[in-house]
């Protein structure tokens, strides 16, 4: 005897269950965009009569809802305005849309007829909803229009006319529309708001060619999804694969291009079209863009800027005559940033070799520092990853073996050390000590205090000959074989904390951890010349026994280690470490997070040099501070000459005893294409004239091998992923080199990531990255990898 939930199963045809998965998505959609209201973003009173409870998304997910809700809000109040006498607008798979009801509430829909068209089933929700709230109920204004009684008409007023019909069924379309008294004479706006992406290439375009044939005097909106070919193109597609309502024609039209050659082929006369970073940076004032910086703690500009590059809004026009409805003059938007030299990107030069090994450790977190620890180890700390089966910020440390490719890890649960944290930078010194200055807990709690990780100098009698044979030895920070440096990285703890089915694939619980053994003491000290704490740790890898041969304990921690009153220490086989804190004197910047480091001899004395970043109230400095690290002394550097300006999630690197400042977000929060350089005799900036093509980008790594830059990843606002760049410091010429295709089984996110040069191969180990896709989930990439560059390199 057959089940009642077998028959129920048997009674949905696979296209009646993707037709409920895609009515599904109105449901999550509304919520978002109720959220997005009732956090101030855009003025709306009516989404709350079409959700059971609110619930709060995260900043992104809130800002995302806003730019959608905002272009389409744009168009129609410029029809209205353009538009005097009589018109319509119809909304096909409108869902819950209330844009009607907001703009009859103002009386802007005066001479206007109001059509939304969706799912026969959908519909008659609407329509229960929208009769038992009065607020919504006195706005359909007129009683019904007496006409021909048909299911397809759910509601049918002087002014809005609620119609449940199946887009595919353009016949019973066409009939409905003439039943609800529609003229397809009258100007008309034909919107389409994220529905023709779920339909067939075959069936969507129908409907595209239906628009055009059907109403002679009219522009069709559509706003959706794009460039599905990248790694955050893959991920959203993934998403809404998983979810039952794949995007079927977004490879069919992956570009801008092609989507307005689509339209252009089925009889519409010119189109516009323009991605969410365009719309936002050109359309929507500055006065706007800084009350919706104010809204909210945001600090996933990354995730913003890339989600922006994935949604288009297109129009398309029946008539040479009709007015543009996003610019008065009808010109192509552009970017606000200086204009580039856009020549494509070289392919084919860039390789990636995965490390395939079953033994060798998988690293998933972004948003941390890498840094050379003794010479001979690299430490990975800080960011944003998986930890105890869910997503948060990292309180895990890890020591990784480039040699062999060997890793140990341990949680720090230390008191009153301000961790974990995330958007932080680090400065590998000379002795091998890792210099870790500023980052963030969360956007409310900047994190203060300089932690400085050294190896202990019980290393000497525990590690053998293997290392000192290391061809990455760093001699210095200026030629080395090994360069190491971090991405500036986004915000994510806003995220869910639940971990992505695939991201479980790849868990963390299999590598070695020790537990930290803990302690704090007060210590008297100096003013200018101490530690405040010091606590001591160790890592053990239990498969393999390594060890090095470090000259002395005073190569690891000279003069540094002296002052150091108490340490805790495990003795393992693989390395012990020693974290201790800082203690700062002279003239202290503020606390802040996004800035870039770089260590340098300066005046005969190793010093770390602090540019830029932000802070909670200011979203991109423009300092430039200096730190002694032997004494812990801080001075502001003032420079002159060309000024760099404002800078967040930029980066610093040394040549020749100069500074090298690229890329980052200026005061606008717009990739920089800029490259400053700082001569420390002279103390004068100057601008590099680049010639040749080089992107902005931020939220990049990047090394110096000779004369020449190499930048690694980032994110900017155009659909050029950033791959790797090039750049000559002697004379400027650069040249942009494209990444290999994306492998969907194995997705990069090219920023928040850092980063190893390993000259001698001409090679870049590439360790961690990622972020928030969002409301797509949390992707983290699957590292270390190696990017090989040698063919981009004179």
């Amino acid at each position: 005897m057959q089940s009642n939930s077998d028959a129920s199963h048997k009674r949905k045809n696979p296209k009646s269950r993707r037709d409920t998965a895609v009515q599904g998505t109105n449901d999550s959609s509304i919520i978002s965009k109720y959220s997005m209201v009732t956090q101030g973003y855009f003025e709306d009173p009516y989404y709350e009569y079409f959700v059971n409870k609110c619930q709060r998304r995260a900043p992104l997910i809130n800002r995302g809802y806003y730019i959608r809700v905002k272009t389409i809000d744009h168009i129609l109040r410029k029809f209205l305005l353009q538009h005097q006498g009589s018109k319509q607008i119809i909304s096909i798979g409108a869902g819950f849309d209330t844009s009607f009801f907001r703009l009859k509430s103002t009386g802007q829909l005066e001479n206007t007829i109001f059509v939304e068209i969706d799912f026969p089933e959908l519909v008659k929700r609407k329509h229960a909803l929208i009769s038992n709230q009065p607020a919504l109920h006195q706005l359909l204004g007129e009683k019904e229009v007496c006409t021909e009684k048909s299911p397809l008409l759910e509601i049918n007023t002087v002014d809005y006319k609620l119609l449940g019909v199946d887009l595919t069924q353009l016949n019973i379309l066409d009939a409905a529309l003439r039943m609800a008294g529609v003229d397809f004479d009258l100007p008309t706006v034909i919107l389409s708001e994220c529905v023709l992406t779920y339909m067939t290439r075959r069936c969507s375009t129908s409907v595209v060619g239906w628009g055009s044939e059907t109403f002679g005097n009219s522009i069709f909106v559509l706003y959706e999804q794009i460039n599905p070919h990248d790694a955050f193109g893959m991920f959203m597609q993934h998403h809404f694969h998983i979810v039952g309502s794949p995007l079927k024609c977004i490879n069919s039209y992956p570009t801008i291009e092609s989507q307005k050659q689509r339209f252009l082929h089925q009889g519409w006369n010119w189109c516009e079209a323009y991605d969410m970073n365009q719309f936002y940076c050109n359309l929507i004032d500055q006065s706007e863009r800084d009350r919706v910086e104010k809204l909210e703690p945001f600090d996933e500009h990354e995730e913003w800027h890339v989600k922006c590059n994935h949604y288009m809004v297109l129009l398309a026009y029946s008539s040479p005559s009709i007015s543009s409805l996003m610019c008065d003059d009808s010109k192509l938007l552009d970017f606000k940033y200086p204009t580039i030299n856009r020549n494509p990107p070289v392919p084919n030069k860039v390789n990636i070799e995965f490390l395939d090994n079953e033994d060798i450790p998988v690293v998933k977190r972004f948003s941390h520092i890498t840094g050379n620890l003794g010479n001979r180890f690299i430490v990975i700390f800080g960011g944003f990853g998986e930890q105890d089966g869910r997503h948060q910020r990292l309180t895990e440390i890890g020591v990784y073996n480039p040699l062999n490719h060997k890793m140990c890890s341990t949680q720090l649960k230390i008191p009153d050390f301000d961790f974990p944290r995330m958007h932080l930078s680090a400065a590998s010194l000379k002795d091998g000590r890792v210099m870790i200055i500023g980052g963030r807990n969360s956007p409310f709690k900047v994190s203060k205090g300089i932690i400085v990780i050294s190896l202990k100098s019980t290393e000497t009698d525990k590690m053998t000959n293997e290392f000192s044979k290391c061809d990455i030895d760093m001699k210095n920070s200026q030629s080395s074989n090994i360069s190491l440096d971090q991405s500036r990285i986004c915000d994510s703890e806003t995220r869910d904390s639940t971990v992505n089915a695939h991201e479980n694939e790849e868990s963390e619980s299999n590598l070695p951890s020790d537990k930290f053994n803990e302690s704090v003491n007060n210590i008297q000290q100096n003013p200018c010349q101490g530690v405040s704490n010091s606590v001591s740790a160790s890592c053990e890898n239990t498969n393999t026994n390594i060890s090095t041969d470090l000259n002395s304990a005073n190569e690891i921690v000279p003069e540094f280690s002296q002052i150091t009153q108490d340490s805790w220490t495990e003795e393992t086989e693989f390395c012990d470490f020693q974290l201790t804190l800082l203690k700062e004197c002279g003239d202290i910047p503020e606390p802040r997070w996004r800035h870039a480091v770089c260590n340098v001899i300066y005046q005969g004395v190793e010093h770390v040099i602090v540019y830029g970043g932000r802070t909670m109230a200011d979203l991109t400095l423009n300092d430039c501070n200096i730190l002694n690290t032997v004494t812990g002394e801080w001075k502001q550097l003032n420079g002159s000459g060309d000024d760099p300006g404002p800078r967040q999630s930029h980066t610093l690197c040394l040549w020749n005893n100069e500074i090298v400042l690229y890329g980052g977000l200026n005061d606008q929060l717009l990739p920089s294409s800029d490259i400053y350089i700082l001569n420390l005799d002279l103390l004068l900036w100057r601008k590099l004239e680049v010639h040749g093509t080089l992107y902005p980008r931020y939220s990049h790594s990047c090394h110096i091998v000779k004369n020449q830059m190499i930048v690694i990843g980032g994110v900017n606002l155009t659909h050029d992923t950033p791959g790797v760049a090039v750049v000559s410091l002697i004379n400027g010429e650069s040249e942009e080199y494209s990444l290999p295709s994306m492998d969907k089984n194995n997705l990069i996110l090219f920023h928040q990531h850092s980063s190893v040069m390993l000259e001698e191969d001409k090679k870049i180990l590439v360790i961690g990255g990622g972020g928030n896709c969002f409301s797509f989930g949390t992707h983290l990439n699957k590292t270390p990898f190696l990017l090989d560059v040698k063919q981009c390199l004179v």
